[in-house]
């Protein structure tokens, strides 16, 4: 059984300059199966956390992200894969109280600026790339096979 993940780095971590350094970090451990770059729309930010929309900070959650270039990745790996790259590779997200060595720890500039959203279950990660991904075509992995020549 296998699962995917919805990865997407924020936009001061794109202006930075630090959004393949963070994919990286967790494609060194799963594939990536599709990646794009793009500007976040209202309808769409909105519509990704729409069970935010009673909570204090969802207006400066859609403001901080309309409008501006994000790094959306899908990965894909085993059962369980999901709750590895949230625990051990993104951290908590407030940085401040994330492990040192997470990516909210060493990317995150706060609360929402922590650097990276990444779907929290199997069925949010579903419901999110139909979201960002919509009919695009994800590529399946297929290890590569490697001859070598002795």
């Amino acid at each position: 059984m296998t699962e995917q993940i919805l990865v997407f780095v924020k936009p001061h971590a794109v202006k930075d300059a630090k959004a393949f350094e963070i994919l990286g970090r967790i494609e060194s451990y799963f594939p990536i199966v599709g990646v794009k770059i793009m500007e976040a729309t209202n309808l769409l930010v909105r519509a990704h956390y729409s069970e935010h929309q009673d909570k204090p900070f969802f207006l400066d959650l859609i403001d901080q992200l309309v409008g501006q270039l994000v790094v959306a990745a899908v990965f894909e790996g085993p059962e369980g894969m999901i709750k590895m790259i949230r625990e051990d590779l993104v951290g908590a997200t407030n940085p401040a109280e994330a492990k040192q060595g997470t990516i909210r720890h060493d990317f995150g500039e706060g609360t929402p600026d922590n650097a990276i959203h990444a779907s929290d279950s199997p069925e949010s990660a579903r419901r999110e790339i139909s979201f960002w991904f919509g009919s695009d075509r994800l590529v399946p992995y297929r290890p590569r096979v490697i001859d070598h020549v002795i």
